[in-house]
């Protein structure tokens, strides 16, 4: 059951996370929701951990809120990817 949700929420990633937005000085936003597979529902209190993509390096992490919401400012320009945590 917690590897069928690992996987729903890593497809969440996907559709959720809001791209980087680059400005002046090459730093953004990274914005999303993390929602429930079975239930459709934000999911509450899930650590959400943003990794460099080159070598999976931890950045930032933060935890959602009670709607599910999660947001990582002042990002340099780069790529990354999010990880989930129930």
């Amino acid at each position: 059951m917690k590897i069928n949700r690992w996987c729903a929420l890593l497809g969440f990633i996907l559709m959720f996370v809001a791209a980087l937005d680059a400005q002046e000085n090459n730093v953004g936003t990274i914005r999303g929701t993390a929602i429930g597979d079975s239930t459709g529902h934000p999911l509450e209190f899930v650590n959400v951990v943003l990794r460099a993509k080159g070598d999976s390096s931890i950045v930032t992490g933060k935890v959602t809120s009670h709607a599910g919401k999660f947001d990582f400012g002042n990002v340099p320009a780069g790529e990354y990817f999010l990880t989930f945590n129930l």
